[in-house]
């Protein structure tokens, strides 16, 4: 099973407006492929911009993250990464390391000129959906 860190732009993303982002959240909610990695901080952030940034109700914040979640692995990283000018990108790398990922999905161009993180590719949503469909073809 393929395993990713998604972060948290991109999950937003893929649950408020249709592109690229939400073709890969419903990738990780409808098929039995692909699994997402969480670390309670990834899950605070995420819960804390829908509320404070979208200002979305309470209730709906807590179902998307309850249906994010579910079938989602959760891991407590060390946090120990210092590489990124955001720290929030730290918790991203070490999250990825953590869950053994096989990819760090993200837009922050921060991120995406690290390139790899250890042996995991931090790429693109739209990279990722491209690595999938040669994967499918390869099947």
């Amino acid at each position: 099973m393929i395993k990713a860190v998604v972060d948290t732009n991109v999950l937003i993303s893929g649950l408020v407006w249709e592109g690229t982002p939400k073709k890969i959240i419903d990738k990780f909610r409808f098929e039995n492929l692909y699994s997402l990695i969480f670390s309670p901080e990834l899950i605070h952030e995420f819960r804390t911009k829908l509320l404070k940034k979208f200002h979305l109700e309470q209730k709906l914040v807590n179902q998307w993250v309850q249906e994010i979640t579910a079938s989602a692995q959760l891991v407590i990283p060390r946090y120990v990464t210092k590489i990124c000018r955001d720290p929030d990108d730290n918790m991203i790398l070490d999250t990825a390391s953590g869950g053994q990922a096989d990819f760090i999905i993200t837009g922050d161009k921060d991120l995406l000129s690290i390139v790899t993180f250890g042996k995991i590719p931090i790429i693109t949503p739209r990279r990722f959906l491209e690595i999938m469909m040669e994967i499918k073809g390869a099947h």
